[in-house]
């Protein structure tokens, strides 16, 4: 897989002789060992830091372009320093983070509303027919 993205491109007709084939496979064998907690992929994809940007991989997702788009012109894209790269995805990361705890997290876990209060319904009564 490493290989395939390094070398291969869209125009290759290794691609197109048997080389999708060999990704979906490369690519289903990596998602068995990786859902399997013993083998190594598994336990690496277990990591702390990984879970937490998991959890907010859809926050990161939503929040990059605007945050890029509106904290440095296109003029200066080209000259981008390092501090500016990380002061960039710092600001992804904690609205991310606000995002995922003010917006998403009550949401998913259908939060009432006080800060710590759940719902402990256990389901959903009011679209029963009949009586």
């Amino acid at each position: 897989m490493i290989w395939m993205f390094g070398q291969v491109n869209q125009y290759e007709t290794f691609l197109y002789r048997g080389g999708m084939v060999i990704q979906c496979i490369a690519t289903t064998a990596i998602i068995a060992a990786a859902v399997h907690p013993s083998t190594w992929i598994g336990r690496m994809l277990g990591f702390r830091p990984l879970r937490w940007l998991g959890v907010r991989s859809y926050g990161i997702y939503i929040w990059h372009y605007p945050i890029l788009v509106l904290t440095f012109s296109a003029t200066a894209a080209e000259n981008l320093s390092i501090l500016q790269i990380i002061i960039q995805l710092a600001a992804v990361l904690v609205i991310a983070a606000v995002s995922w705890r003010f917006v998403e997290k009550p949401i998913r876990y259908k939060v009432n509303k006080g800060i710590g209060k759940t719902n402990r319904r256990s389901k959903d009564v009011s679209g029963s027919i009949g009586g």
